[in-house]
């Protein structure tokens, strides 16, 4: 993301960017039928939390590491792209490709589908998130990704599996 140094811009660029999220805690508190502060309070955040990251007057992009609280409170899957995460971690956009390649890479005898990219790709990134949130050690980092290839080589192996059984019938 572009630094803005016109203050203005600045709390423009952040609203834009915090719209996705209020209309994230909205549909889950509508789906939920949840309100603000016990919501806040259930997810082991501040009262406040809830009802700022809602206003409009606040300049500031809720956290990744926030709405992941607020996911697992509410049961719900995290919003794996909004939200300020670590600036270090490519877009779900970006691993999905990586990750299938890498698949194809690993076991070229396989055929890997196009359709695997975003389903990897929030996987992939979902781990990396949590994993810099948590501060894990780099040699636990590193485990836990090649775990995490295997499911998602296990998975396309069970599905080309189970293609090919209906197939048969």
């Amino acid at each position: 993301m572009e630094t803005v140094s016109d203050p203005e811009a600045r709390r423009l660029e952040v609203h834009e960017q915090q719209k996705p999220v209020v209309a994230w805690m909205k549909e889950v508190m509508e789906a939920k039928r949840l309100k603000p502060t016990p919501w806040a309070l259930s997810a082991g955040l501040a009262r406040a939390t809830v009802n700022r990251a809602l206003k409009d007057t606040h300049d500031f992009v809720t956290s990744t590491r926030t709405l992941f609280k607020l996911a697992k409170a509410a049961g719900v899957p995290p919003p794996i792209d909004l939200g300020t995460g670590s600036p270090d971690i490519p877009p779900t956009t970006s691993l999905g490709p990586m990750m299938v390649e890498l698949l194809r890479v690993m076991v070229p005898d396989r055929e890997w589908s196009d359709d695997l990219q975003i389903p990897l790709g929030r996987a992939l990134r979902q781990a990396l998130l949590e994993m810099a949130e948590d501060g894990e050690e780099l040699a636990d980092q590193i485990a836990h990704a090649r775990l995490a290839g295997r499911m998602a080589a296990r998975s396309q192996l069970r599905e080309d599996g189970e293609s090919e059984a209906h197939e048969n019938d």
